[in-house]
């Protein structure tokens, strides 16, 4: 196997705009299975974008790059085809999957991941 097969969650140079306005810019992300990432920053920084972008939702255009869970390019699918797979928003704590997400009060969202 190799490295890239290993990774439960990879993101590459995704960029995401919501409406005319471009909030992330070529972001790259790698999770290995057993890893937990911790996204942190400001108001407007992001983390929701991301977070958003991963599962889908239709208000969030992916401009460019490729997220890929569990070495399947899930990039185009619609958000319906996506929770198909379990990976969906559960409001107030962000995605569950088996990558699980939970967003955070005050500028934090945590990324886990597990087989």
């Amino acid at each position: 196997m190799t490295d890239k097969q290993n990774n439960v969650m990879n993101i590459e140079n995704l960029s995401v705009k919501v409406g005319d306005k471009n909030i992330l810019k070529s972001l790259n992300l790698t999770i290995k299975s057993g890893e937990i990432h911790a996204l942190m920053g400001p108001n407007g920084a992001g983390k929701s974008t991301l977070a958003q972008a991963i599962i889908g939702n239709p208000k969030y255009t992916v401009t460019t790059g490729k997220i890929l869970i569990n070495g399947k390019d899930i990039t185009d699918l619609q958000l319906y085809e996506r929770a198909r797979r379990d990976i969906s928003c559960i409001p107030g704590t962000g995605i569950r999957s088996r990558i699980e997400i939970y967003k955070f009060p005050e500028n934090s969202l945590y990324v886990t991941s597990s087989q």
